[in-house]
């Protein structure tokens, strides 16, 4: 699989798409802490470790799911244009590109 074609699968549905599972692990991680944040728990850290996960790797993971949501409440709270989803996939197949993800 090439690569614009995985990161459109991890993009589509992380839980189907081939990757490693420490990383589909940390893509579960982040949608709950988006979605669910009060359900977090320390089980929650320690099956990423479990999965492979470094401590670093944890809070490099957090830091991505910080920053999003910090900048999803700016932009409600000043009207900011949020890019399309497709403009958001471009994104991501540019990072992965660059060597980010």
């Amino acid at each position: 699989m090439g690569d614009r074609a995985l990161v459109d699968a991890v993009l589509d549905d992380y839980t189907t798409a081939p990757v490693r599972e420490p990383l589909r692990a940390a893509l579960g991680m982040l949608r709950k802490f988006t979605l669910t944040p009060d359900d977090l728990t320390p089980n929650d850290m320690k099956s990423l470790l479990d999965q492979g996960l470094s401590r670093e790797a944890i809070t490099d993971v957090m830091y991505v799911g910080y920053v999003f949501a910090i900048y999803t409440r700016a932009a409600d709270a000043f009207g900011w244009e949020v890019p399309s989803s497709e403009a958001v996939h471009a994104i991501g197949r540019m990072l992965h590109r660059r060597g980010y993800g």
